[in-house]
Formats: C-alpha cells, sequence, structure tokens
C-alpha cells in the first residue's frame, strides 16, 4: 500500500515539472528589429524640403543687363588710355602691338580731331569709322609698333605704307615717318578709302579686309544676301571676326558721342550682296531707309 501511494506522489511532481516551460521565468529580451522598428520615424514626421528659390524676376534681369552694358561703356571710354596687348594680323595692316614705350602717351583729344578731321574730308572716309580702326589698332598711340612690324595709329605694314604713299604722290614719304600721327593718319586713311572702293562701300567688308585682306573679305561672302551682322558672325577666322565686331562697336560709339545722324546698328552694318553683287546699291538703299533717331 505504502508503494502505491509513493509511486502515485511521484508521477504528480514529474508532471507538474513538465508542465512548467525550462525558461518560463526568463525575461525575453527585446528583438533588435522591434526597436529600430520602435524608434522609426514616421512619413508624417519627416522634415518638409527646403524651399525652392525664386525665380529671377525680368526687373532684376534688365537691371543687371543695365549694369552690363554700363559697364561695357565705361570699357570703351577708356580703351583710348589703356595699352593693349592685340593678337597679330595676317595681312594688309596688323593689330599685333606691343606693349608701348612709356612715352607712347595716346594723342591728345585736341590734335586727333583734326588730323582726323582732314583725312576724312581728303578721302571721303566717316570719321566714326576712322576714329573705329585707330582704336582697335593701336588705342591712338602714334608709336605703337606690332610683333609683326606694323607701327603707328592705323598699324601700317612697310610695304602697305609704300604703296599708299606712291598712291597718293606723297614726295617726302620715309618709312621713319609713318609713326608721326598725321603722317599715319593720311596713310591709314587712303587704305581704308581703298577697301572701301574695292568692296563697294561696305563697312563690314572694309573692317574684315583692313584685318585680313580685301581677297578674304570678298572670298567670305555668301551666295546669296546677307545681313551685315550674319556675315561678321559667318567670318571663320576667330580674330578677324572679332576685330570686325569691335570696330563697328567703336564706330557705333563714337557716331553716338560725337552727335549728328544716329543710325541703328543694323542699317549701319547694312546688307553683305553675295558673290559678285553690288555692295554699293544695298548699302545706299540701306541707308535711305534709315530713319533719323
Amino acid at each position: 500500500m505504502t508503494c502505491i501511494l509513493w509511486i502515485l506522489f511521484a508521477g504528480a511532481a514529474l508532471a507538474q515539472t513538465a508542465a512548467t516551460p525550462p525558461n518560463a521565468d526568463k525575461t525575453v529580451a527585446p528583438s533588435p528589429t522591434a526597436d529600430k522598428a520602435a524608434v522609426a520615424t514616421s512619413p508624417n514626421e519627416r522634415k518638409p524640403p527646403a524651399a525652392a528659390k525664386p525665380a529671377e524676376t525680368f526687373q532684376s534681369s534688365m537691371e543687371k543687363q543695365r549694369a552690363a552694358m554700363a559697364t561695357q561703356r565705361e570699357s570703351v571710354r577708356k580703351q583710348g588710355e589703356m595699352a593693349v596687348q592685340w593678337q597679330p594680323r595676317i595681312s594688309g595692316t596688323t593689330s599685333g602691338i606691343e606693349a608701348p614705350t612709356p612715352d607712347c602717351a595716346p594723342v591728345a583729344e585736341v590734335e586727333l580731331t583734326p588730323l582726323i578731321d582732314r583725312a576724312a574730308q581728303q578721302h571721303q572716309v566717316d570719321t566714326k569709322l576712322i576714329r573705329g580702326v585707330i582704336e582697335q589698332e593701336s588705342g591712338f598711340r602714334p608709336c605703337a609698333i606690332s610683333a609683326k612690324g606694323a607701327k603707328g595709329l592705323m598699324q601700317l605694314m612697310p610695304s602697305t605704307a609704300k604703296w599708299v604713299a606712291g598712291r597718293m604722290g606723297m614726295q617726302d614719304y620715309s618709312w621713319a615717318r609713318v609713326t608721326d600721327a598725321g603722317v599715319n593718319a593720311a596713310l591709314g586713311t587712303y587704305y581704308l578709302r581703298h577697301v572701301l572702293d574695292d568692296l563697294d562701300g561696305s563697312p563690314v567688308l572694309a573692317a574684315a579686309a583692313y584685318n585680313a585682306g580685301p581677297g578674304r573679305a570678298r572670298k567670305w561672302r555668301d551666295t546669296r544676301p546677307l545681313e551685315g551682322a550674319i556675315y561678321a558672325e559667318t567670318i571663320p577666322f576667330n580674330e578677324t571676326r572679332d576685330y570686325v565686331k569691335k570696330v563697328m562697336n567703336n564706330t557705333m560709339y563714337y557716331a553716338a558721342l560725337l552727335g549728328g545722324k544716329v543710325r541703328s546698328l543694323k542699317a549701319r552694318l547694312g546688307i553683305i550682296a553675295p558673290r559678285g553683287g553690288n555692295d554699293r546699291v544695298m548699302v545706299q538703299r540701306e541707308t535711305e531707309q534709315e530713319e533719323p533717331q
């Protein structure tokens, strides 16, 4: 009897032990993933994106343009007082000016005006165009000398100066006189008149010819009429393209500065006739259609 009771007691104890899991009293460690999920920020709590900068207004854009134009005008005004390093030119005359000597100051306006007016009247060339060329060629410095050997206000090469002096019948010509402002202006203006006549009076073609030679200026024309601005943009030589633009810009500046009849840039550039065309007729037609401003 005692054995039976002992067996029943031992079985009950074993059954109670089996019902309780071994780790029932241990604390369950939180899952790392669960912790991260708990800390994660909900989509609604994310920081809003930075506000986009407001677009530039038309007024502020115009103000910037006016400021840039004012800076450009001031730069043009001061070019006559600055020593400029120029790139060498290909033929005819050249603008590859070396740094001028300290005593090579620009010609004073009181001396410059009469000698330009005299040359312009003698050879029938626009004074504004002459000034535009001189400013680009030498910065109004009579003793400017290029890397190629051109000299003076309008940067004449020895062969060009001698040829022009012969055509003009200048009896007392010598290469040493080319740095004389009056002599150089007379020779250079004659040559400018020559390329104008050779290219039917177009100032754009004349500027291109003065820099790169009449043959190239004529060759660069299209098979159809072109606006002067388009012709200038299509010049294949970077230096000549830049030269023509600056000469015409200088010409416009002096036209406004010196007064008189003001013509728009489009009218001043004119229409470039096709190869074999008549530029003079187109230039005159464009001039007649231009109204005073």
